[in-house]
């Protein structure tokens, strides 16, 4: 019986992300001599170099390139495992994927998945390796067609449209090639004259093959390096010896190809790789959870919200403050974190939540967007967290947020405030009636009993014993909800809901025609009237928003805590710029009107002019006949506008 071939495969990483590591997976941290310094992402914090220090091997021991790493990408990792090969244990077989490219075992075409494989892959990888081994000397990715690529006919062309890569790079490296490996000549015309490209820095080939591949690929490319000029180069252009790598590696499995037995295998490309770990409280004693979402639209805005519940929180207490965000900008991040300047007793961190999602797809309508239905995963990613309040990014708070957060809740799963507008829609007899909410929704009394979502107490220890954010996601994808999120929400903890006192959601009547809140039944309405008094948290639910309505209802609350941030001015431009579109508009208008009016005034010599065209496109030929043609068309038209304002039309 035959021995198994032993195998290693490298997954290059530069940040974390999902770790996928086992006997034949070793992950490798790529330019690790250069990962505590500022790169185009910035430098790694403390906490994410260490995650890389305890998960994985580095590129930086032994013989190494390392601190190349800017300069070679991936190729740095390449270089180690050739240059240690008795590090990984001398297999039989070596490969390299990337942490956002992989081989996608039992897929016959490259495929976009949100995140990486499940907790399978690993060893459903292993197992197809060893059942392809002993047909193959050699496992390549399926090629990509560079037609697809920016419409290119070849790879030559391919590469030349890409303005980061070195002018006459695949020149040079030919140059290269014909000086120094002058058998592979033929095998470059070949490959770089076709469309099929071998792209993405994957292989998995025997040790005699790596050995021969790593010679030669780093001979060449460090004669390339002495010959670039990238002393003017940006951040993408210092790479231009890690994209040469990759244009030469392609080339290189074209020739293996050639002489070895092969198998083709697709890829994964992952969309959201990070690695998004269940979030820990910031404090030991004293931690008032809460978190809302935004994004870099509505980033001001979330200042004003986190800056009102800074101001009102008390120095006993400590503030875990969580944004739920997607693609927020750094610029906007660091403005938020600033917030908590001066106090020791606030943390404000983020959250990435692209990964959530996955291929969930979830009923929209309205104005309702994706991020919505966020809330949904609150138990995955508050789990070492006992309670956390959520609020909506158009609320401003005005007391302190630790009392709401020591809401009795027992084995409740949810406290909120009932749903005055929803009330009010029902009563106006104009939208949802009452049976949607009793047939549709399972709320028997939706008077008393269906609750408003911008203000919610999460009570994560109860939502996990009873496995609630699964009942939500599964509720959201079999129903097409009104209220989308807050529908579900209702839905599913219907019965299990401690109603809060409606001053910490205090809503806004402001931007409805005449005002619908009086329609509501009289106790709710007159305790709305006692909230607006004194209210907790004001929630501007309405239309009409205090960043672009200030004269509307309850704003001038909003705007005092607008002027203590840092997010003020961009505010106050945003609305001015707003307001001031529709006088440019009229403007505009205007102009056109006097335009209009000096025409009139000068109809006579118009029509004289076209006459003049009129004969000129008759007694001309060619080009000049065409010209008067089209003069005299559109002169036509226009005298058919003045006359039509002459005449008061």
């Amino acid at each position: 019986m035959s021995k198994e071939p032993s195998i290693k495969i490298l997954v290059g990483y530069h940040k974390p992300a999902v770790l996928l590591k086992d006997d034949v997976l070793t992950p490798i941290h790529l330019g690790r001599a250069l990962a505590t310094k500022a790169s185009k992402d910035g430098a790694m914090s403390k906490e994410d170099y260490q995650w890389m220090l305890d998960n994985m091997i580095g590129d930086d021991t032994g013989d190494n390139i390392s601190h190349l790493n800017r300069e070679f990408c991936e190729l740095s990792g390449i270089y180690w495992a050739w240059k240690n090969y008795d590090k990984l244990g001398n297999p039989d077989y070596i490969g390299f994927m990337h942490y956002r490219r992989l081989f996608a075992v039992g897929k016959e075409k490259d495929e976009n998945i949100f995140t990486t494989p499940n907790s399978s892959y690993a060893e459903d990888l292993k197992k197809t390796l060893l059942n392809l081994l002993p047909d193959a000397d050699l496992i390549i990715p399926v090629p990509h067609d560079v037609k697809d690529i920016k419409s290119s006919v070849d790879i030559y062309e391919q590469y030349a449209k890409y303005n980061f890569h070195y002018p006459d790079g695949l020149h040079l490296l030919r140059n290269a090639i014909e000086r120094k490996y002058p058998g592979l000549l033929p095998d470059f015309d070949e490959y770089f004259n076709q469309r099929q490209a071998y792209f993405t820095t994957m292989f998995i080939m025997s040790r005699k093959d790596f050995f021969e591949y790593s010679e030669i690929t780093f001979n060449i490319l460090f004669k390339l390096q002495s010959l670039f000029n990238l002393s003017k180069a940006s951040l993408m252009e210092q790479r231009a010896v890690a994209y040469i790598g990759e244009y030469f590696t392609g080339m290189y499995l074209y020739h293996l190809q050639k002489i070895r037995k092969f198998k083709q295998i697709p890829r994964y490309f992952i969309i959201h790789p990070e690695l998004n770990k269940a979030l820990c409280p910031a404090f030991s004693q004293n931690n008032i959870a809460m978190f809302c979402s935004t994004d870099d639209n509505y980033a001001a805005y979330c200042g004003v919200l986190l800056k009102s519940v800074i101001e009102n929180g008390s120095p006993e207490n400590n503030y875990d403050i969580v944004v739920l965000e997607e693609k927020l900008s750094a610029a906007n991040k660091s403005k938020l974190i600033s917030l908590a300047e001066n106090h020791p007793n606030v943390s404000i961190r983020f959250y990435n939540v692209a990964h959530l999602m996955g291929n969930k797809s979830f009923h929209l309508c309205a104005h309702f967007t994706i991020a919505t239905y966020y809330r949904m995963f609150v138990a995955s990613v508050f789990q070492n967290y006992s309670k956390i309040i959520y609020l909506d990014i158009d609320t401003i708070v005005l007391e302190d947020i630790a009392e709401l957060y020591r809401t009795d809740m027992s084995d409740r799963l949810i406290a909120a405030v009932r749903d005055y507008g929803v009330m009010a829609k029902i009563k106006s007899g104009r939208y949802e009636p009452v049976e949607y909410f009793q047939e549709k929704i399972g709320v028997q009394d939706p008077f008393s009993e269906y609750f408003q979502a911008g203000v919610l107490v999460f009570n994560i220890s109860e939502m996990k014993r009873r496995n609630i954010e699964e009942k939500l996601i599964k509720t959201a994808q079999e129903n097409k909800f009104y209220y989308v999120d807050q529908d579900v929400l209702n839905k599913v903890c219907y019965g299990r809901v401690v109603f809060l006192d409606s001053a910490w959601n205090t809503v806004t009547d402001a931007g409805r025609k005449r005002g619908m809140l009086p329609l509501i039944p009289a106790k709710f309405y007159l305790q709305w009237q006692e909230d607006r008094k004194h209210p907790k948290i004001i929630h501007y639910c309405s239309n009409e928003k205090p960043w672009n309505a200030p004269y509307s209802d309850l704003t001038e609350y909003w705007w005092r805590y607008a002027r203590m941030t840092s997010f003020y001015e961009e505010i106050l431009y945003k609305n001015i710029r707003r307001s001031l579109v529709p006088d440019i508009s009229a403007q505009i208008k205007g102009l056109a009107d006097m335009q209009t009016v000096r025409e009139a005034v000068n109809y006579g010599r118009s029509r004289l002019k076209y006459y003049r065209y009129k004969l000129l496109s008759k007694i001309t030929f060619g080009k000049m006949r065409k010209h008067y043609r089209k003069k005299r068309k559109d002169l036509k038209a226009r005298l058919k506008q003045i006359r039509a304002f002459l005449k008061g039309k």
